[in-house]
């Protein structure tokens, strides 16, 4: 890859995963300021998840989302972030896809709780899929561009 190249994929990587990042904090933030017996209650509609596990995933899906969100934001850890928000698109996408596929009966998929967009889910799926892609660009750039990384670590990024 030339150098032009690289500079130009580096520089859409840090733009581009403020997207993912934000829809992260957003989704998690809407839910983590509601009752977890109400995303658990969402989280029930995929018929995949134990009875058992619906509230305690509840109570920490939305944290772990706020805090990936803000890693991708603010750029801090921008690999380790950015790989952890890929593998979460993943599963978000394996839930919906199962769901659709078996045909089960959500007119939303509970992304963002019940304060947020409601969004059917094969909308869902394509976005997630998209921004998952977009968190893949960001785990596979070494630039890290805007990042407090770079600013942490400048000696680790201007090595040539």
């Amino acid at each position: 890859m030339t150098p032009r190249v690289r500079a130009g994929v580096g520089l859409a990587a840090a733009v581009l995963r403020l997207l993912p990042g934000a829809v992260l904090v957003f989704s998690g933030f809407l839910k983590a300021i509601r009752p977890a017996e109400e995303f658990a209650a969402l989280l029930s509609n995929y018929w995949i998840l134990p009875p058992a596990l619906l509230v305690p995933l509840a109570r920490g899906v939305p944290w772990v989302e706020m805090w990936v969100g803000l890693c991708l934001l603010t750029g801090f850890g921008v690999r380790r972030a950015a790989t952890a928000a890929a593998v979460l698109y993943g599963a978000f996408v394996v839930f919906l896809a199962q769901a659709l596929l078996r045909q089960l009966p959500m007119n939303d998929c509970g992304c963002f709780g019940r304060l947020g967009p409601a969004l059917r889910p094969a909308q869902t799926l394509v976005m997630d899929i998209v921004l998952g892609a977009l968190c893949v660009l960001a785990a596979w750039d070494r630039e890290a561009r805007f990042s407090l990384d770079r600013w942490i670590d400048p000696a680790r990024f201007n090595k040539n």
